[in-house]
């Protein structure tokens, strides 16, 4: 059964009681809440500057508070998760004294949120946050969190309403005071969300074009691993360099600007190759080049790539000439991670369409591509997300399936009948090893202001 969610009455309701025990009995005045998001494809492709297809959820961040008299911010989390202590009393930056990254982890979001609003000064004040986004789930819980805050701040000193700026100013935040270099899109969605859409997003531009997902006989089902990888936040830093260092080889902007042909061209000759399988992952065979777009099926994967000699028993050996000499830059690693942005890419305007025209098989599978890109490519799956999809993936009535987020634990994705729901559900908790939790993906609105009369 799908996991139960706090209304947004109940959060709001928990966050007020807990205020009014922390201040006195004093009520707060002020409410905003933000959500997280699930992203249905384009993983790894925003700071890419690609294409990117989210949808905000009903799993929401509230914070509530008050104006004070005072010059500092006294703010405390109601996260059982969160790193001690719950309570903290934050100093209110300016342009002579900005707010510096520190302790406990869970407030660098708070300080960074602070340090990049664009209406300083600020106000003292009073708030309690409260949230139902599951921390380190890949639903962008910190997003939510920043977009939340921001929202709240907005009504103790507005700014100008820019909304793209304000996801502009969370994002900035992430990076500098939670030291996480991500991209634009869990920001972006959870400001612009709309109720009954996806959003197609282009991180060059920051345009979103709005995706009905309102088809009654279908459903995304979010199943949570319950896994979390320490490795996440320094692999994640990793594969954006590997990526910028492969635009800058190709000599584009990023890899937005990259196409197949670009990248061959850079990786003409490059060395030995030969093909890899796992038969434990693989129960159809057919041979499929990763650079050139794949018509493959889950768990269909045959891959070629180059392979340091002692691994191969039959090599196909190249010799470089001086042209490609000077074009064959990348090494494996790198091509990997550029393969799969640009395949990524390309995946999600065409998943975008497929949806739009209700070829829901044909989304489906383009799900599928994408996950065995980010597990063979781009390498930020693990076992539990491989494990759960393909336990989604024997279900009938189960279009398509993905790990989605960061990587490394977390969420996978799932677009199904309606009427499949309480079988898939009930394959993966007899097929996984783990203890997943499940959510109905209820595309939703983005942050806003909360009436507390």
């Amino acid at each position: 059964m799908a996991s139960l969610v706090p209304s947004l009455g109940q959060l709001v309701s928990d966050a007020t009681c807990l205020f009014k025990k922390l201040f006195n009995d004093e009520a707060p005045k002020i409410a905003a809440c933000a959500p997280g998001r699930v992203n249905l494809i384009g993983d790894h492709t925003d700071y890419n500057q690609g294409y990117v297809l989210p949808m905000a959820l009903s799993l929401v961040t509230v914070v509530v508070g008050s104006a004070s008299s005072g010059q500092e911010a006294i703010i405390v989390t109601a996260s059982e998760l969160a790193d001690e202590p719950k309570k903290v009393d934050l100093s209110l930056p300016n342009e002579g004294f900005p707010s510096f990254p520190g302790l406990p982890h869970w407030a660098n979001y708070l300080r960074g949120i602070m340090h990049h609003y664009r209406a300083l000064p600020l106000p003292g004040f009073r708030a309690v946050v409260v949230s139902s986004v599951p921390l380190g789930s890949g639903l962008s819980s910190s997003a939510s969190l920043e977009v939340a805050f921001y929202t709240f701040l907005q009504q103790l000193r507005p700014d100008d309403g820019d909304k793209v700026a304000k996801a502009i100013a969370c994002q900035q935040a992430e990076h500098t005071h939670a030291g996480v270099p991500c991209g634009i899109m869990d920001q972006l969605v959870s400001v612009l969300g709309m109720e009954g859409h996806a959003l197609l997003i282009d991180c060059r531009s920051l345009e979103s074009i709005p995706v009905p997902l309102s088809d009654p006989g279908l459903v995304f089902l979010i199943t949570n691993s319950n896994v979390k990888h320490s490795l996440a936040s320094s692999e994640y830093a990793l594969r954006r360099g590997q990526c910028e260092k492969a635009a800058s080889i190709l000599g584009k902007p990023s890899l937005r600007d990259a196409t197949v042909n670009d990248l061959e061209d850079s990786h003409s000759g490059h060395g030995p190759t030969m093909k890899i399988s796992d038969p434990s992952m693989i129960s159809k065979w057919e041979d499929f080049h990763y650079s050139r777009v794949s018509t493959y099926s889950y768990c269909s994967t045959l891959f070629v790539f180059p392979v340091p000699a002692w691994h191969c028993n039959k090599l196909t050996l190249y010799s470089l000439s001086p042209s490609q000499e000077s074009r064959a830059q990348l090494d494996d690693v790198t091509y990997r991670r550029a393969s799969h942005v640009i395949g990524e890419i390309c995946r999600t305007l065409k998943a975008a369409e497929s949806f739009k025209n209700g070829s829901f098989q044909e989304f489906g599978k383009i799900m599928v591509e994408s996950h065995n890109s980010l597990r063979d490519l781009y390498e930020v799956s693990c076992k539990d997300l491989d494990d759960l999809v393909c336990a989604a993936m024997e279900v009938e009535g189960v279009f398509g399936s993905r790990m989605t987020g960061g990587g490394f634990g977390g969420c996978t994705i799932t677009l199904l009948k309606a009427d499949a729901i309480h079988r898939t559900i009930q394959n993966i908790q007899e097929r996984y090893s783990g203890t997943p939790t499940f959510y109905i993906a209820t595309p939703s609105e983005g942050a806003r202001v909360l009436n507390l009369s």
